[in-house]
Parts: C-alpha cells; structure tokens; sequence
C-alpha cells in the first residue's frame, strides 16, 4: 500500500491550536502552533564507556557531559533534553558534542531562531509529561503535542537579546551571592580555629580565672595519664593558655567501638534508626536526618554494642572521614553502621566542647587526615579515634566556648538564610523573565512586522515538499 502523505493545508491545519485551546492572549501577529511543528526531538545514539576515547569531544547525558570522544555526533551549539533518567532537563551546549541514546537533541528549521527555542523549551513542562511507571522517560510525541505561542522571526531575535540581558544581570548577582556564601564556611572554620586557641574566652577568663596557673585545676588522673605520653609534634607547635591541658583522646572516651557489617538484611520501611556516614556532616555537631535508613531487629539480635546514647561522639572513618556528629537528648532508638565510630565521652567533660574539636580543620580533622595518611589502608581505626589530642580547658570554660561557637554559627546561619532567599528569588525572576517574554510581554514587539503564521507556512513548505 502506498504510504498516503499529508498536503500542505492538512500539515498547517494540525499544527495549529485551535482557539479553545490557546491558554491565553498574545500579540496580534503572534501565532498559536504545536511545538512539533517547528522542532525535531532526534534520538541521541548509543556510546558505552568502552568505547569513548576519554578525550576530544564531550559526551552529553539525559543532564550534563558524561565523558569524552574523539569523534562527535552533532555540530554545536546542540540543544539536549534529557529522555530517560533526568527526563525532561534541557541543556544548551556551544561545542560539537555526543548526545547519547538517554537523549534527544533539537533540530530546528534554520528560517526559527535555534536560541529562542532553547529558552522557550524552558518555558514547557517536560518534565511533567513522564508517562512511565518504572524508569522516568519523556515521550517526545508528549512534547511534540505542546501548545506554544510563535513570533515572527525578528521578534524571536529581539526577545533573545532582552532576555539574556536580563538573565546576565540577574547571574552576575547569584555569583556576587555564591561567593558569599562560600566565605561561610572560612568563617566557620576561623572561629573554631580561635576557639580551641583560647582566642574566644580570653575575656572571659581575665574575669574569672584571675591568676589561676596552669595545672591548678584538680585534674590530676587527667594529668597523670596526659604527662606518661609526649604530645606529637604536630599539635606542640599551638600555643594554649597556661590554664588549658593537652590531653589524648583515649583519656577522654571511656568506650570506642563501631558498628559491623552485614545490616543491610535487617532493612525495613519501619523500625529503629539505622546511621550512616550520609548522616554526619564536617563543621556541624548535629545529625543530619534528610536521608534515613531504618532497620527492623528481629528477637534475639545482638545490636547493643552499636545502639546509640544521648552524648555519644560518632566519627565517619571511612571515604570522607572526619564527620561528627552528638547524638541529642530524646534521639530515637538507633543503631551506627560499619562506617561509622562511636566514642562515648566519660564524665567531667563537655561533651559538645568535645566535638567540635574534632570536627574543626585544624584540630581533629587535621589528625585524623594525618592519621589516615600513616595507616597502611585508607580509613581510621578505632585506635586512632583514640589518638587525638584535644585541648582541655576548665570546665566551665569548655561550656562558655561551645555558647560562643553557637552563638557566632547561629548568626552565620541567619546571614545565609538570607542569602539563600536571595538565590530563590533570583530563581523566580528568571522563571517570570522567560514567562512574560513567551507571551509577548517584554515590549520588544512590533505589531507592524509580518505575522508569524506566514513563518509557519514557510517551515511547512520545506516539511512538505
């Protein structure tokens, strides 16, 4: 059977959306049309990882490159959407590149500007047309059936200008922003820094400790265990007031274990806590809950070694070792995984004051890293989580310093809040820009210039003939 083509008219009759259908008003010499009839979604093509040369052209994924051929597959600039996996994320690249088989790559009629369809692709919810139950895919007849509105040509390229104008301005101040908020975390570490060095409570001490001498303190079983091992090197060379102590952390800690292997067949949807190192962040003190894992213990299962206490230190030592974490007052019944130390700090010592420490760069980290270095594998081990040296001052001098720390990092928190708020609304500006430009909204139109339906014929014309 001869395959039946589609004349020009019946092509531009179901490209067009019928007037019921058009979501809201736009200019005169505007016209409504489905995207498929301006754009092509081609499949992108397969490329393993074996096969990719590992230098040369990049390799597009469903959401940024993902490795490097010799070869390319498309010249750039290439608008790629995500197909599977991230389906719907819509990339503008300016290099030749590779759009893998998760990909669809735009093709556009050369008389419609290649630009403006990138950001009126922003503008469409692909993301909200994934169809599939199991791995999330966007179909492109989904995308093809979207009603957009079309401008004539030279207001394509007017919007085009107008908006990145606006967007660049609007970028210019996220940067300003981010390089703010990255100061945070120097700041952060500063304060921790002059913290464990006395430079928070030098005050505070001229008005309570007078002409107290070192070692006056009643410590004297700190003392006696501190005195029978010489301080390392690498923490001699930090000065501490005369009323401080250095001691090791195998004198602090009356019990160190970690958790062991073999839970993951204890996974349950409902249950108790299960700890992991996604769970411990580097300067800060509190237990990340975003992302749990709970566990169900049946009957007769020996989980005490590993289930947490109020005032439990616990230690990352393995990938990203050095995160901390205390475990509050009222934490719910949880348990830590292999990953994880835990260091359960004795009485007479702030137990916060403690932690921060060895969260700090230049304190705990700084040997727990050297430590790590010196194993023959990567990772600590529950020796030395007990081979840290930790500055102790008087007691109630350990508690003013933790007030300080809280009270600088909640400030720091405030500020960043705000930051990020400012983030959002850039965000919501960019979101309004692209929506008020999409609907002729921007001033840049001119009623004067030909209607954008006799663009459409042309694009047809070429389809058809």
């Amino acid at each position: 059977m001869t395959k039946k083509y589609k004349t020009f008219d019946e092509v531009l009759e179901s490209s067009l959306v019928s007037e019921e259908d058009q979501p809201y008003e736009i200019p005169e010499n505007w016209v409504w049309v489905k995207l498929g009839s301006i754009i092509e979604l081609a499949y992108g093509k397969s490329l393993p990882n074996t096969k990719r040369s590992g230098e040369g052209f990049p390799v597009y994924g469903s959401n940024g490159v993902v490795g490097y051929h010799e070869d390319y597959l498309i010249e750039g600039p290439v608008i790629v959407i995500g197909r599977k996996g991230s389906h719907g994320e819509v990339n503008w690249y300016e290099q030749s590149g590779w759009p893998i088989d998760t990909t669809y790559y735009v093709k556009v009629n050369k008389k419609v500007s290649y630009k403006f369809i990138y950001y009126l692709l922003l503008t469409v919810n692909l993301k909200g047309l994934n169809r599939s139950t199991a791995i999330p895919g966007l179909n492109r007849e989904d995308a093809y059936d979207q009603n957009i509105a079309l401008p004539p040509i030279n207001e394509q390229k007017r919007i085009i200008e107008k908006v990145e104008r606006l967007l660049n301005k609007i970028e210019e101040a996220e940067q300003l922003v981010e390089e703010a908020k990255k100061t945070f975390e120097l700041r952060r570490a500063a304060i921790l820094d002059k913290a464990f060095r006395g430079g928070l409570t030098r005050k505070w001490r001229e008005e309570n400790l007078g002409g107290i001498l070192r070692g006056s303190e009643p410590r004297s079983a700190v003392i006696a265990n501190k005195k029978s091992i010489k301080l390392n090197s690498q923490m001699s060379d930090i000065s501490i007031p005369d009323t401080w102590e250095w001691v090791l952390s195998n004198v602090l800690f009356s019990f160190v274990t970690s958790g062991s292997r073999g839970w993951a067949k204890y996974y349950s949807d409902e249950g108790d806590l299960f700890l992991r190192v996604g769970n411990l962040n580097h300067e800060t003190i509190d237990i990340d809950l975003t992302g749990q894992q709970k566990v169900n213990l049946p009957e007769g299962t020996e989980g005490t070694r590993t289930l947490v206490q109020e005032g439990d230190i616990l230690v990352s030592i393995t990938a990203d070792v050095g995160r901390i974490a205390v475990v509050p007052k009222k934490f719910p019944k949880a348990y830590i995984n292999q990953h994880i130390a835990l260091a359960r700090p004795s009485s007479g010592y702030c137990i916060e004051y403690v932690a921060w420490f060895l969260s700090s760069r230049n304190g705990g980290r700084l040997q727990f890293d050297r430590l790590q270095r010196g194993a023959t594998k990567a990772g600590l081990g529950l020796n030395d989580i007990k081979s840290v040296w930790i500055p102790i001052p008087l007691l109630d001098e350990q508690y003013e310093i933790v007030r300080k720390i809280k009270s600088a990092f909640n400030k720091f928190e405030v500020v960043e809040k705000s930051l990020n708020k400012t983030l959002n609304v850039c965000e919501e500006l960019k979101i309004s820009i692209l929506s008020k430009a999409y609907k002729g909204k921007i001033g840049t139109n001119d009623l004067s210039e030909e209607n954008a339906l006799e663009l459409l014929k042309k694009v047809i014309r070429e389809q058809v003939i």
